[in-house]
């Protein structure tokens, strides 16, 4: 069966965007992000991932992605597209987990 993001899910996702074009970055390293965002697991992320800059370098593709497969994904619900709707969150949840987000990667 397939159902749209919870409002805790879609609160989860834009919270997290913290990383859109990599703005906060200038100012911030990506462990201070993560201190900052206790949703975040920036453990388990370094461990996905491997070293703090292919970190970084996800997690601002994910941010700078975001918007763009939020608006994909309503408009497969809306075309009752369930196949590529399915395919759309496999990818961000495991986008999700490349990042530590572990509630949208759940």
């Amino acid at each position: 069966m397939i159902r749209a993001f919870s409002y805790t899910e879609q609160k989860a996702v834009s919270e997290n965007s913290f990383i859109r074009g990599g703005d906060i970055l200038q100012s911030m390293n990506i462990r201070e992000i993560y201190e900052k965002n206790p949703d975040l697991s920036f453990e388990s992320a370094l461990h996905t991932v491997g070293s703090e800059e292919l970190l970084t370098e996800v997690a601002v593709q994910f941010g700078e992605d975001l918007e763009e497969n939020i608006d994909a994904l309503e408009a497969f619900t809306f075309n009752r597209d369930y196949k590529n709707f399915t395919i759309k969150v496999h990818s961000l949840k495991s986008s999700a987990r490349m990042i530590g987000e572990e509630k949208l990667a759940g």
